[in-house]
């Protein structure tokens, strides 16, 4: 099997919307980008996981609302996948209840709360999911 399979499906759908999207340019400059992160909402400076795309945004409001608005669409469309999850356990070191928040950011702007967030905790104990009482 190869990496690519094994990778989060939060990074498949990403990397897959940057192909698919038509409305970006697809080169970069340097800082013109937009990420997207998945945070625990009780602890937004650390992202869980995230995602750099290496196209063109403007560094202003339309940059961060068109950001945002991908970020957004993206999470929308991993909670409705297979399995509703947007995040694995497996890719988390620690034992942790993460209360999932999805962030945008573009160029050297901070993150930002997107606002979107899922009312069911993700908890992790030992990289597996587990009961929302941890010990």
């Amino acid at each position: 099997s190869s990496a690519f399979f094994k990778m989060p499906k939060f990074l498949s759908w990403l990397m897959y919307a940057a192909f698919i999207s038509d409305c970006y340019v697809y080169s970069s400059t340097s800082g013109q980008t937009c990420t997207c992160a998945i945070m625990n909402g009780d602890t937004v400076d650390a992202p869980l996981l995230k995602q750099t795309f290496n196209l063109t945004f403007t560094c202003d409001e339309e940059g961060k609302n068109t950001c945002r608005g991908l970020c957004v669409s993206l999470a929308e469309a991993l909670k409705t996948s297979r399995d509703g999850s947007l995040l694995s356990c497996e890719h988390i070191d620690e034992d942790v209840e993460i209360y999932v928040t999805v962030f945008s950011k573009v160029c050297d702007f901070p993150f930002a709360h997107t606002g979107l967030a899922f009312s069911n905790h993700l908890c992790c104990k030992d990289s597996k999911e587990s009961n929302c009482k941890l010990e």
